[in-house]
């Protein structure tokens, strides 16, 4: 619930807010049944590794969103390259970036 109200507030919406709670919800919840099925007893030391889904869950889906946002709405991208261009690894981006530059200082 905490997620998903910061996100909400960050965003300024409630959809997105639900979007950037649902890859949470679900690394949490494989977390917890990948620990199940191994039988694994919930403990102080494994309870740490759904903290950290959250948290790695929470990072990805902020920033995915986040660039999602500005491709569509500042850059005017269609849906599909929009998506396209998020998910490009960083080092792809910054050579289709300075090779349109001039010089390779801009990047």
């Amino acid at each position: 619930a905490l997620v998903f109200l910061a996100s909400a507030l960050f965003f300024r919406s409630v959809l997105l807010g639900l979007l950037a709670t649902l890859p949470v919800a679900f690394a949490v919840l494989m977390v917890f049944a990948v620990m199940g099925y191994a039988g694994i007893w919930l403990g102080i030391g494994t309870s740490m590794f759904a903290a950290i889904a959250i948290g790695l869950g929470v990072d990805f889906a902020i920033h995915t969103l986040d660039r999602l946002r500005h491709l569509l709405g500042e850059q005017g991208m269609a849906y599909g390259d929009a998506v396209a261009a998020s998910f490009r690894p960083p080092a792809a981006r910054c050579s289709s970036t300075c090779s349109r530059s001039r010089s390779a200082s801009a990047c």
